[in-house]
């Protein structure tokens, strides 16, 4: 690589990061080519998720929020194992909603909740989070994710 194209993948990972930091930012978004490529899925994949858990499939540009959504959406298939048909049955537009309403300092606090016999999801606060604890549901801490999702905006400006 040379030192003008490490310049310029640097410059772009500025970019990147810039951009995740102003999760609120009104711009055009990300190509479906960027946002395969900082979730690490297939065409494929990526087109089924849109058309069938995004409550907006006909969107050609994903925000930095959508893709945080779509990484909290990975995570529910592939670490809490729940397969994608059964996923559509959750309100998944609030997922969307809580991310383009929030910082990340401020989700960084919160746990999605997902109650698979009743179909229900909330996401709270962590320091709520012991209320839940006695009843079986499957749960994720967004504040992992939040750092496993700047990570790999950091390696896409990387390469």
């Amino acid at each position: 690589m040379s030192c003008t194209q490490h310049v310029f993948r640097r410059i772009k990972l500025s970019i990147y990061v810039a951009n995740m930091i102003k999760v609120g930012q009104k711009s055009r978004g990300y190509k479906p080519h960027v946002a395969r490529e900082l979730l690490g899925v297939s065409k494929e994949r990526l087109r089924y998720w849109k058309a069938n858990l995004d409550p907006k499939p006909t969107r050609t540009h994903f925000s930095a929020s959508d893709l945080f959504a779509y990484r909290i959406l990975q995570a529910c298939v592939q670490d809490l194992r729940i397969i994608p048909s059964e996923l559509k049955d959750f309100d998944l537009e609030r997922i969307f909603e809580f991310c383009q309403n929030r910082d990340i300092q401020t989700m960084e606090n919160f746990i999605l909740l997902l109650n698979i016999q009743t179909k229900s999801l909330s996401i709270n606060l962590e320091s709520d989070f012991s209320d839940f604890r006695n009843r079986k549901i499957c749960y994720l801490y967004l504040n992992e994710l939040l750092k496993e999702h700047l990570v790999s905006f950091m390696s896409l400006g990387g390469k």
